[in-house]
């Protein structure tokens, strides 16, 4: 008996996935879930849904990194089976996702970018949704806690970032905390110093200014990072305390 041959392009299940992974992509400016696909492809199994994602990945209709969810990008063999220009699908920016912006795991840098091993999956964004920012230098975090839902950011929303050494005032910022092991997403707001600390002295117990906080020794500059959310306290630190990782330029909702 001759060997059944496997089938070289796309089934009538394949093409619905590829169809809807572009609609979703062109009104989304990101890739769907597998969850998100099963659903509209009426597939109740996850694995049937991955079985067929790494069926076009072989066929090559698609490329994705293994076992993350939103990385997938349809190749110009995948445009051309549904008939779609090359060019209608140009205009998307892969971001680097980097991790999730919580407390005791760390972020990039100002001016680094994270090394490829650290990169969770690329996240395809519409390119004219970040028109003044150069997409190389951008990466993303994905949000966990609610400490800036009063600014529409919500737990497991995606904000896309670019790194600066100095914020402005009311840019919402990734700060990281050494002295905490912390990493936070606040507004940024730079503040005056605390009053200078009195010390007393041995000749009539009076308090004076610390001259460590004189004027040839300046204070420290201060910064307040705030919360969108009353039931979290703003945080005022030294500036040198805080290592801020980047602005918030984009905010990717997720739905689940």
């Amino acid at each position: 008996m001759t060997p059944r041959r496997a089938r070289q392009t796309p089934s009538e299940r394949q093409t619905a996935i590829l169809r809807f992974v572009y609609d979703f992509q062109q009104a989304n400016g990101f890739a769907p879930s597998i969850r998100e696909i099963g659903k509209q492809c009426d597939i109740s199994s996850t694995s049937v849904v991955d079985y067929n994602l790494r069926r076009l990945e072989e066929l090559g209709y698609i490329e994705r990194s293994q076992e993350k969810s939103r990385a997938i990008r349809l190749t110009e063999k995948a445009l051309e089976w549904l008939g779609v220009a090359p060019e209608a699908a140009e205009g998307f920016v892969y971001v680097p996702l980097v991790g999730e912006i919580a407390a005791g795991l760390p972020i990039p840098q100002p001016d680094e970018m994270p090394p490829e091993q650290a990169i969770e999956e690329r996240v395809p964004i519409q390119a004219d949704l970040l028109p003044r920012y150069d997409p190389n230098r951008l990466f993303a975090l994905r949000v966990k806690g609610d400490s800036m839902i009063d600014a529409l950011v919500a737990d497991g929303d995606i904000v896309v970032l670019e790194p600066v050494d100095e914020p402005h005032n009311g840019e919402m910022v990734a700060a990281w905390l050494p002295e905490e092991n912390e990493a936070t997403l606040k507004y940024f707001e730079r503040i005056a110093p605390p009053a200078p600390a009195l010390a007393p002295t041995a000749v009539d117990d009076v308090a004076q200014p610390d001259p460590d906080e004189t004027l040839e020794h300046a204070p420290r500059p201060w910064v307040r990072l705030i919360p969108a959310n009353p039931r979290y306290t703003p945080l005022e630190l030294p500036a040198d305390k805080v290592q801020i990782a980047g602005r918030v330029v984009a905010l990717l909702r997720v739905y689940r």
